[in-house]
């Protein structure tokens, strides 16, 4: 709690708060996919010359955030299991007191992958999987068989790791909307914890790519009618299943988004959170661009610095279309009704993510 009324306290006074809670860490923008809605793929053909953060720089990073405080590295990409050093990472990230989450497409999650996990400090994992149907999934995610290796290591990762919270990160388009329901109980099947939905829409990571190269998976009117039957439909489906999705705001506000794709709710970024990039670059969110360099200055000077509080103000005043899942889910609990609605919810994460009881 006293965390959480710094925050707000920080956010209203525009100074940094005495800790940073979440730690988002692109380790690679390498992929071994070529998924329809992402850009990351492209970004990396756009960097190919540039050095990617190394393993001292990492330890430098996990050190700078023990003293920050830090409770949850969320580590991500690119595919973050395509680094040959990911468990180093991880053991290092274990030995700080740090929480880890990883975000992954699962197809490498083969049996050598699963048993080096079961040593690693590892809390929770984020698979993405788009479709109930192989080759809707394959179709999205640009390689055939992907559907079949994300599942078969998502019931390894079960099998081994039965404490485990598993995460299924399933994108929504006007390729895959009818099937939310269908996603729900696939979940339960494999033994998941948590199936969270998040829209597709374009972001800074999309930026190398030209905009209409999503026109064939952004929502027509007549299909924002209908996915609000199927949200509808995976929430309850969700409860009878005990499987935890995403939060009640945040799925309802879903369709409104398209409408009106400007924020209604204060932004967190840069306060409970902040975004290193493959390269060590430090912003409040992903969608900022900075030139504050790990390289440079150390994270928790970077964090208490002016220039990063004149990032922080930029996305106070930011206008971007955002509903990003991280973002979005954490100004959520930061409102009253997010506080009070969503209570449950906020503990039982804090639980999953931290290792906390």
């Amino acid at each position: 709690m006293a965390r959480y009324v710094d925050i707000r306290l920080s956010r209203s006074l525009r100074r940094p708060p005495k800790s940073l809670p979440i730690l988002l860490l692109w380790i690679t923008d390498r992929c071994n996919l070529r998924c329809a809605m992402c850009g990351d793929q492209w970004r990396a053909e756009q960097n190919a010359d540039r050095q990617l953060l190394s393993f001292e720089d990492l330890e430098n990073l996990v050190a700078a955030a023990k003293r920050l405080h830090t409770l949850v590295i969320s580590i991500t990409g690119g595919e973050p299991l395509l680094r040959p050093d990911i468990f180093r990472i991880l053991k290092l990230i274990k030995e700080a007191g740090i929480a880890a989450n990883i975000c992954t497409n699962g197809t490498l999650l083969n049996e050598e992958c699963v048993r080096k996990l079961t040593a690693t400090s590892l809390k929770s994992i984020s698979v993405s999987l788009d479709s109930g149907d192989a080759l809707i999934h394959d179709t999205l995610r640009g390689k055939t068989g992907a559907f079949h290796s994300t599942v078969a290591g998502i019931k390894l990762l079960r099998k081994a790791l039965p404490e485990l919270s598993i995460n299924i990160n399933c994108t929504i388009s006007r390729k895959n909307f009818r099937e939310m329901p269908e996603m729900v109980l696939l979940a339960a099947d494999l033994g998941c914890n948590k199936i969270s939905f998040a829209p597709i829409h374009t972001n800074l990571q999309h930026q190398h790519r030209p905009e209409e190269q999503f026109d064939d998976l952004i929502f027509s009117e007549e299909d924002l009618k209908e996915l609000k039957g199927e949200i509808a439909g995976s929430k309850k489906l969700a409860a009878e299943k005990g499987i935890r999705t995403s939060s009640d705001i945040f799925l309802g506000s879903i369709t409104d988004f398209y409408h009106e794709p400007l924020r209604w709710h204060d932004c967190y970024a840069g306060y409970a959170s902040c975004a290193v990039s493959p390269w060590g670059e430090v912003s409040p969110c992903v969608d900022l661009p900075s030139t504050l360099d790990l390289h440079e200055k150390s994270l928790d000077t970077i964090w208490r610095s002016a220039e990063f509080q004149q990032l922080r103000n930029k996305v106070d005043s930011c206008a971007g279309r955002c509903w990003d899942t991280t973002n979005a889910e954490i100004a959520i609990r930061f409102t009253t009704a997010g506080l009070l609605g969503e209570l449950w919810t906020i503990l039982h994460d804090l639980k999953t993510y931290s290792g906390y009881k």
